[in-house]
């Protein structure tokens, strides 16, 4: 026995479903979609561009190029890449003029006040919207900025920036969380101990002890020396469902195996990995998210199609009401089911694509290393990465006051992000008043690098607890 249609609610199934169409069809034309730039193709570069980058350092001068060429839609993704390029080719003050910009950027959006939570809702309504990363991405710009100001000896703002990284890991589009990177709170407090305050260094180090008790239960952060490595690959980002419309995380890659080969010029105490940054990006709060949809974090194991649904109970209450000549419920599963179909052809219609722009040259975990100076020269680390035996040597090095830092990096870097910033997209042109005035911005912030020492170039962050 088959259900059959009953002719008595042909008013309200014909009402419901141009209702659910009608909202189609003023959508049809003018599908919301996330533009994302898409590097697959060579673009010939202006030679205003070719221009603004020949007086910067030629490693980074594709960098410039695509911070000229693509504008303020992409401005926080390049001025990234170009910060983190910059760190690893030693150009420090470059380096701390991009991340400023691009924290600039996102605490227009994300800062902890009113008119960032104002700025948030309108930025969130926006059909294509400038990059302003999730939070893993977020929270790395802060991260190293907070190197940039240790090299400087300027602690009090490392410990800002690291506690700011913290702020930014729990903060998405639409949701807060809690925290679980729990290398910035110990990265605040050792900060706290090179400027003075061993109060604040215990209550840091405790805090990412409670946050994460393995590696931090044991670590103190009263120590004079450490040292951060990134290793590996970072997190890709994918659009998933069946318009794409659900952004999703894939980890980069295997990870490496590597241990300390050789320090110079330190005693060292404690060796671990810091961070997960696959973690970090696949997660909220500690639980791990199958995707974010509309800004909202959709949990493992969790549904959210509604039109679905919908159409699925009122096939199966028409069913059961034929089936029991129940004339109330076929009708109310008629219109269910109908219902739910134009639903899925509204979601067709209005749900975004994912925008999957991604910071590529992220590693895939952070390697922490604690210890003591020994003698007057600076610390250095050599790591050795196993398989290969191939050893990597640190590239910041910087000793101010009783304090060593040393950074390095295992993995690809660079070489992974030229890929992305070597074709750059061309802004678009309704967006011209605005690019003309951002490269105006961008001419004269890098037109003095080298010219003035880091702490000139350095934002005062506020500390955030």
């Amino acid at each position: 026995m088959h259900a059959k249609l009953s002719k008595f609610p042909r008013a309200a199934i014909h009402t419901a479903v141009l209702t659910a169409l009608a909202a189609v069809g003023g959508c049809a034309t003018e599908p919301q979609r996330v533009s994302t730039p898409v590097r697959n193709a060579p673009t010939s570069i202006p030679a205003s561009a070719e221009r603004f980058a020949s007086h910067q350092q030629f490693a980074l001068q594709p960098y410039f190029k695509a911070l000229y060429i693509e504008g303020e839609h992409n401005a926080v993704l390049n001025f990234e890449y170009l910060g983190l390029a910059a760190l690893e080719n030693e150009e420090y003050e470059t380096a701390a003029k991009a991340f400023d910009a691009a924290i600039n950027r996102i605490e227009t959006v994300y800062a902890n006040n009113p008119s960032a939570q104002k700025a948030k809702s309108l930025f969130a309504e926006e059909k294509v919207k400038d990059f302003k990363g999730e939070p893993y991405e977020r929270a790395m710009a802060y991260y190293y900025r907070g190197l940039l100001y240790t090299r400087a000896g300027d602690y009090q703002n490392a410990r800002a920036s690291f506690l700011s990284a913290e702020a930014q890991s729990m903060m998405s589009e639409r949701e807060s969380f809690q925290s679980t990177f729990g290398l910035m709170d110990y990265l605040a407090g050792w900060a706290s101990h090179c400027a003075g305050e061993d109060s604040k260094a215990d209550e840091f180090a405790q805090r990412a002890a409670r946050l994460q008790p393995d590696p931090f239960r044991s670590l103190n952060a009263r120590v004079d020396f450490v040292g951060l490595v990134d290793v590996g690959t970072g997190p890709r980002k994918v659009g998933t469902g069946r318009y794409h419309e659900r952004l999703s995380f894939e980890s980069g890659g295997e990870p490496l195996s590597f241990r300390v080969g050789e320090v110079a010029n330190a005693r060292l105490s404690s060796f671990a990995l810091g961070a997960d940054i696959n973690w970090q990006a696949k997660s909220r709060g500690g639980r791990p998210v199958d995707a974010i949809l509309n800004g909202k974090a959709v949990w493992k194991g969790a549904t959210e199609d509604t039109s679905e649904a919908l159409k699925n109970a009122g096939f199966a209450a028409t069913e059961t009401g034929s089936y029991s000549g129940n004339q109330a419920m076929m009708e109310a599963g008629e219109i269910g089911f109908l219902v739910g179909i134009a639903g899925n052809l509204l979601s067709h219609t209005m749900t975004p694509v994912a925008d999957t722009r991604t910071w590529q040259s992220l590693p895939s975990g952070i390697a922490l290393v604690t210890g003591e100076p020994q003698g007057a020269l600076t610390p250095q680390l050599k790591m050795l990465v196993d398989g290969n035996s191939s050893t990597i040597a640190t590239t910041l090095n910087a000793r101010v006051g009783k304090c060593s830092i040393a950074w390095g990096r295992i993995g690809p870097g660079v070489t992974a992000s030229l890929r992305f910033v070597s074709n750059p997209v061309a802004a678009e042109g309704k967006h011209e008043r605005d690019n003309r005035q951002f490269r105006s911005i961008l001419e004269s912030t890098f037109a003095s690098v080298g010219a003035a020492p880091l702490s000139a170039s350095a934002t005062n962050l506020g500390e955030r607890r």
